[in-house]
C-alpha cells in the first residue's frame, strides 16, 4: 500500500466514524432525523464547495504573486546588468 491509499482509507474511516456519530446524536431528537440529515448533507456540501473555491483562490493568488516576484527579480537584473554595461 502506498501513503495515498492509506491516508484515503484514513480520511474515509474518520468520515464514517463522524457520519455514524452525528446519526446516533439525531437518532435522540425524534421526529428531526430526516430534516436534520437533509440540512446536514446540504451543509456539508457547501463547506465543502467553500473550501475547495477558497483554496483554488489561495493558489490562484499565490501563482500571481510569484508571477510578479519572479518579473520583478527579472526587471531587477536586466537594469543590473545594463548599468554596469553602460559603465564601461
Amino acid at each position: 500500500m502506498d501513503w495515498f491509499s492509506t491516508s484515503e482509507q484514513i480520511f474515509r474511516q474518520v468520515s464514517d466514524l463522524q457520519r455514524a456519530a452525528f446519526e446516533n446524536w439525531l437518532s435522540m431528537f425524534p421526529g428531526t432525523q430526516s430534516f436534520a440529515v437533509s440540512n446536514y448533507r446540504d451543509s456539508f456540501h457547501r463547506a465543502l464547495n467553500f473550501q475547495e473555491n477558497l483554496l483554488d483562490n489561495s493558489l490562484e493568488l499565490q501563482a500571481q504573486l510569484t508571477r510578479v516576484y519572479v518579473d520583478t527579480q527579472k526587471q531587477f537584473w536586466q537594469s543590473y546588468f545594463k548599468i554596469l554595461r553602460n559603465l564601461w
